[in-house]
């Protein structure tokens, strides 16, 4: 009585895994999570640096305008301490 069932296993055919279906889902879940990872990356990180170097650049243009001289080469290592301990 086993040998029939296993006999009916042995010849009924399986068909294949859906291969390519799993690896496209796979890849557009991981897509999605490294475009999420990139841009929260751009917007926590490249962002503010950016934005903290154009800061430094304008506040050099305005003491320049207003005092008539670049600004002192002390005072822009005083900044660049402050961003790398941030």
């Amino acid at each position: 009585m086993g040998i029939d069932i296993l006999e009916q296993l042995a010849d009924t055919e399986v068909p294949p895994a859906p291969v390519e279906q799993l690896q496209q889902g796979f890849s557009e879940r991981l897509n999605n999570r490294l475009l999420v990872q990139q841009l929260l990356d751009l917007l926590l990180r490249g962002v503010p640096y950016a934005a903290w170097h154009m800061t430094r650049g304008m506040i050099s243009v305005l003491y320049f305008t207003i005092v008539g001289r670049f600004v002192p080469p002390k005072i822009m290592e005083d900044r660049n301490d402050c961003a790398e301990e941030n």
